[in-house]
């Protein structure tokens, strides 16, 4: 996917999405009277965000992080917030203000081994995540508060490449293409294995699954998906970790290029 100029994979910041999943109740979001907005989310859609596991495909998110490329900065020590048209970063208060508790996810911290060394916190202080005009919004009610680390983007807006989230299939299988001589294995999920398989067969990109399919056919056998099972659309992902864990368990080498690596 090609956004301003650059390559973008078709995965989100894995880290960032974790940061908004925990603390954010925004995110551009497809509405169908509406298209893509930042927004507010509405109940359904902030469970359907939280939701969203390691692995998950951009075109598949009704709900997503700001397209552009997030810069990770420090405003306290350069300014550097200025820099951005939207940024999100994190923020500590010396106590929980009961406005800001009934507005936003605050957390108390109540240990030595919850602070970062680059911080100067105390245990007790309060800990968050906000958005630019979120922190504006506590600074203008003379709420103390100290913005740390974030993340900032130098773009705002919908890119031309955003269509509306492809709707899950009914169901998927999940599969493997299994060598059992060197424990190497593939695991992945489509709605037409025949078709999946033509299309592994064609691919030249991912060298260690190259080397998995010339294998097996040096042995003089052709590759072959194994179903595992089939599911719901909506939870291929979690089943296809679970797979992948269960044959990375068993001491089988992963040929997938970005197999969920946080088991």
């Amino acid at each position: 996917m090609k956004v301003a100029d650059k390559q973008r994979r078709n995965k989100p910041n894995w880290l960032l999405l974790r940061r908004m999943q925990l603390y954010s109740s925004r995110a551009w979001v497809y509405r169908e009277e509406q298209g893509w907005v930042f927004a507010e989310l509405m109940p359904d859609e902030l469970a359907e965000f939280k939701s969203y596991q390691y692995g998950i495909t951009i075109p598949r998110m009704r709900v997503r992080l700001p397209y552009d490329y997030a810069d990770f900065f420090s405003p306290e020590e350069d300014n550097s917030g200025n820099y951005y048209v939207n940024w999100f970063a994190y923020c500590t208060m010396p106590q929980a203000y009961p406005l800001l508790q009934s507005k936003f996810q605050i957390h108390q911290i109540t240990s030595d081994e919850q602070i970062s060394q680059w911080y100067s916190i105390q245990p007790g202080d309060y800990e968050t995540w906000l958005w630019a005009d979120e922190v504006k919004f506590c600074q203008e009610l003379r709420y103390k508060i100290a913005v740390h680390k974030g993340y900032g983007w130098h773009e705002w807006g919908v890119p031309p490449e955003w269509k509306p989230p492809l709707v899950y299939k009914e169901r998927i299988f999940i599969y493997a293409i299994v060598n059992e001589l060197t424990q190497e294995v593939y695991v992945g999920q489509t709605d037409n294995l025949q078709r999946r398989l033509v299309e592994h067969l064609r691919d030249i990109e991912n060298t260690d699954k190259v080397a998995l399919i010339q294998s097996i056919r040096s042995q003089g056998r052709e590759p072959q998906p194994i179903e595992l099972e089939e599911v719901a659309g909506e939870k291929a992902i979690e089943r296809e970790r679970y797979w992948t864990s269960y044959y990375k368990k068993q001491g089988y080498k992963i040929t997938n290029h970005d197999y969920p690596s946080l088991i």
